[in-house]
């Protein structure tokens, strides 16, 4: 999350239509249109352990959800 933070703006300067944010550690692996080929991706690269799947939204737009996810 602190390379998020820190970059939050630049993020969304560079997104303003939003995104998924893939980041492992230091190391940002991309950004995704649809949130589910961001895990994908994430999977492909560090396999079935903890990375941060961020969407980039403006603060003041929140929104908290949860859904079934399927990898098939």
């Amino acid at each position: 999350m602190e390379v998020f933070d820190n970059n939050r703006s630049k993020y969304i300067e560079e997104y303003p239509d939003g995104g998924f944010l893939v980041i492992k550690g230091n190391e940002i692996l991309g950004i995704w249109n649809d949130r589910q080929d961001a895990i994908r991706e994430g999977i492909k690269k560090y396999g079935y352990v903890s990375f941060l799947v961020k969407n980039i939204i403006p603060r003041n737009h929140a929104f908290y959800f949860s859904r079934d996810l399927n990898f098939a």
